[in-house]
């Protein structure tokens, strides 16, 4: 073949190579140049790069999931389906990478068969709860404000919070001591004598602010609660619950500071004292004990319902303390009264009660004339 420049040759393609062509080559240790085979450059550069071999491969008919390995000895064409997803360190015992067969044996380890798959959840608020051992399911959300709750079998459901059973600490002696477990639980108790309720200090008790008690008084002894050490509780009536059954709630508002509510005793009457001649009611004197002392008369004046509007059934309690005596008078309003709307003299008592709107009736140690 006479020389030519190489560019000048056609190209040498795939569809048309044969492992037979020759290849002209240099062989620089015995500065001459000789002929080599597209095969026997093909093992040449295999040798000399350690590739192995993949000829013994069969891929006959490939199909999906196809995967080449090899054995060990030869390379084998498998076919790696759903049921054959484990991959831990036996499989990649040919990995340079240790630490990808220790993940790889740590995901196998933890994703199995069974495992919690995100189709269990339907819809926003679905909860997944443990029915057995090694068992899950699907909890769909409840309704509005319901509560979640597991009774002693473990069973879970959605509830009112209204509903389920109250916690009760059932107490039948005269004295008792708050604990932790009570927040929240109704506390009853039950004696025939006197019981007190000692709400201990956050120092040796720290309930939750806004912690919930409730009392209630199941015998004939009345409840007292009392405040312990540095503790404050605030209320409209007294610390005592009124009667056999009533109840009453602590709230726990700041750190020593509790609210006591409920069917509590009432304090004392308010008084107004009045010294004057003369004295017209005032709103604020519902429900109070109005005391008049002058050694002259005195007129006591009940205003129209117009300009001052007592609820109907309001009482106010009327007392003569001097030696003046009290006379009660209406203004545009009707005031009943037998046998007079005076009092008999010094100390005499007397109450009005509203019976309706305009009307007013008037009772008690009064005057014959």
């Amino acid at each position: 073949m006479p020389d030519a420049k190489i560019s000048l040759f056609s190209s040498l393609s795939g569809a048309n190579a044969a492992l037979n062509d020759v290849l002209p080559i240099v062989d620089v240790s015995a500065t001459a140049t000789k002929a080599i085979t597209l095969d026997e450059l093909v093992n040449f550069v295999k040798e000399k790069l350690a590739l192995t071999d993949m000829s013994d491969a069969t891929i006959a008919t490939p199909i999906t999931n196809n995967i080449l390995g090899y054995n060990g000895s030869a390379w084998v064409n498998t076919n790696q389906t759903a049921t054959n997803t484990s991959v831990d360190t036996t499989g990649f015992a040919n990995s340079a990478h240790a630490d990808a067969q220790a993940v790889l044996h740590d995901l196998d380890s933890a994703i199995t068969v069974g495992g919690i798959s995100s189709n269990i959840v339907d819809a926003a608020g679905d909860l997944i709860i443990g029915t057995a051992d090694n068992t899950v399911a699907r909890k769909a959300k409840g309704s509005n404000y319901t509560s979640l709750t597991v009774d002693g079998a473990g069973a879970v459901n959605w509830a009112d919070p209204r509903s389920y059973p109250f916690n009760v600490n059932t107490q039948t002696g005269t004295t008792y001591t708050g604990v932790l477990g009570d927040a929240g639980k109704i506390v009853t108790l039950s004696n025939a004598s006197s019981i007190t309720f000692t709400v201990p200090p956050n120092s040796s008790v720290a309930y939750p602010t806004n912690t919930v008690i409730d009392l209630v008084q199941l015998g004939a002894g009345q409840v007292t609660v009392a405040p312990g050490s540095g503790v404050t509780i605030n209320t409209s009536s007294t610390l005592k619950l009124r009667t056999q059954y009533s109840s009453g709630s602590l709230i726990k508002t700041d750190t020593d500071t509790w609210v006591f509510v409920g069917d509590t005793e009432p304090l004392g009457q308010a008084l107004n004292a009045q010294t004057g001649t003369t004295y017209s009611l005032v709103i604020t004197d519902a429900w109070k004990l109005v005391t008049l002392s002058n050694a002259s008369a005195i007129t006591l004046t009940i205003p129209a319902n117009a300009s001052v509007a007592f609820p109907v059934g309001t009482h106010i309690d009327l007392m003569q303390l001097g030696a003046g005596q009290v006379t009660v008078q209406i203004t545009s309003d009707t005031l009943r009264s037998t046998p007079t709307a005076k009092t008999r003299t010094q100390y005499s008592m007397a109450t009005l009660v509203k019976i309706a709107s305009t009307t007013w009736a008037l009772s008690g140690d009064l005057a014959t004339s």
